[in-house]
């Protein structure tokens, strides 16, 4: 995967790490029962992020998953003060202590823009590694994620909205949850598209047969009332897309920096 992938794809490289993981475990240990405990990050929302994310892609497998959210308060306390998780000793007394037979742990650090992620399953009777995966992504967005909620939220990518507002105005504001916005300009839009028809199908010549002048000076008038109208309205349904466009540009882009 390129620079230019990793950039925007960290949802995509997590799952795929989840749903690798789950393979392996369905394979290697079928009722078993595996601890998903804290990640190492130097961040406590951030460790539990990174234990939710897998949480929920390994859910449903062929073994049994005790997760963070199922730790009783005093476990929870005790795994924050072990270190080198890899130790035997360390491995073997939290195993007990959970009922477990493998433990899956992991870390995150950063350096510079780019993110390194690893994890990896110990064997709880002997301390032995059986799984071990890395990835990495530049990407500073995934930095400000600090719940599963937000993670898991689609994201909003301005050429997205862009496209979304040049097919029809006011679509790239509802894909921005901006509904109120997307109203007026996809009601903006109908009314001038309605109003363009209806100037479309009136006369813009004398097509009365009259041979009085005020008659067919008057009938040349509406004509031209009509033809100017018709342009206006084409004009500002031009307008309205445009505008559209822009908008739903700015937020999008805007939303992603946030």
């Amino acid at each position: 995967m390129d620079e230019d992938s990793l950039a925007t794809d960290y949802q995509e490289l997590f799952e795929e790490s989840g749903l690798k993981l789950k393979k392996f475990l369905d394979e290697k240990i079928p009722g078993k029962v595996l601890a998903l405990i804290h990640f190492k990050t130097g961040d406590e929302k951030r460790d539990a992020l990174l234990s939710d994310i897998y949480a929920h892609y390994l859910k449903g497998g062929k073994f049994t998953l005790i997760d963070r959210k199922s730790l009783p308060e005093t476990l929870k306390e005790i795994e924050l003060e072990l270190q080198g998780l890899t130790e035997p000793k360390h491995v073997e007394k939290f195993g007990e202590m959970l009922n477990a037979d493998f433990l899956h742990s992991g870390g995150m650090s950063t350096m510079q823009d780019k993110v390194y992620v690893t994890m990896r399953i110990v064997d709880v009777s002997n301390g032995d590694l059986i799984y071990t995966d890395a990835f990495n992504f530049k990407n500073e967005e995934f930095l400000s994620v600090r719940d599963f909620e937000s993670f898991l939220a689609e994201r909003k990518y301005p050429s997205s909205a862009l496209f979304r507002s040049a097919l029809f105005p006011g679509w790239g504001q509802f894909y921005n949850d901006k509904p109120v916005k997307g109203g007026i300009f996809l009601g903006l839009h109908i009314a001038l598209a309605a109003t363009t028809i209806t100037f479309a199908a009136l006369p813009w010549k004398d097509k009365s047969g009259s041979n009085d002048p005020k008659e067919m000076q008057e009938a040349l008038d509406r004509g031209k009332f009509n033809k100017y109208f018709f342009v206006g309205s084409v004009s500002a349904l031009g307008v309205n897309l445009i505008v559209s466009m822009i908008d739903a540009y700015i937020d999008a882009n805007r939303n992603k920096k946030k």
